[in-house]
């Protein structure tokens, strides 16, 4: 403040960038010595390999969008004034990219795992083909409307992998359920406590 620097506010950005950046490279060295492992594996089919690559790219993706949605702006909003850089109007949008993000995980998912894709399809089909809904949305905030998609997106993926769960996925349906779990707890969060920048 006042062209000095505040020891106290320098020592919270330290910490977190800290914590930020080493998970990210924790995350990008783990998923590059996977793919590794996955290629250069001798007794694995083409089948399981295969599932083994999309559950590896649903997991980077869904990596990617809390980097996105959080992480990246997070740096941005407390490291742009220390370092006297421009902030992009990145504090504005910061809360909604991060009640926005536990949602979006949910639709990476669904849209890159083709059981539960090809299960959403299923259900929806018959409620396409009975009658056609126009559906319109009146929220007087994005907070709401947040709260509301992060929860329903996110249970729809529980049901999904709860129903459409295949064997070969492993143990990685418990991890997805975990996920989706905490990510309709982090949608609740926000909605309640409406974070701002």
């Amino acid at each position: 403040r006042d062209g000095r620097l505040n020891v106290w506010d320098a020592s919270m950005v330290g910490v977190a960038y800290s914590i930020i950046l080493p998970n990210i490279t924790a995350a990008c060295t783990l998923a590059t010595l996977t793919y590794r492992c996955i290629l250069r594996a001798k007794t694995m089919s083409f089948g399981l390999r295969s599932t083994q690559l999309k559950i590896l790219i649903a997991v980077c993706a869904q990596t990617f969008v809390p980097i996105v949605c959080v992480y990246i702006p997070y740096i941005c909003v407390i490291g742009s004034p220390i370092f006297r850089l421009p902030d992009f109007g990145i504090p504005t949008v910061f809360p909604f990219l991060v009640s926005l993000f536990p949602g979006w995980d949910a639709v990476v998912i669904i849209t890159l795992m083709k059981d539960y894709r090809k299960g959403l399809l299923s259900l929806l089909t018959p409620l396409v083909k009975k009658k056609k809904i126009a559906v319109t949305s009146h929220w007087k905030s994005t907070k709401y409307r947040n709260l509301v998609l992060g929860v329903l997106l996110n249970l729809l993926l529980l049901y999904l992998i709860r129903r459409f769960s295949r064997k070969d996925m492993g143990n990685y349906k418990y991890l997805l359920t975990v996920f989706a779990a905490y990510d309709i707890f982090l949608s609740v969060i926000h909605g309640i406590l409406n974070p701002v920048s």
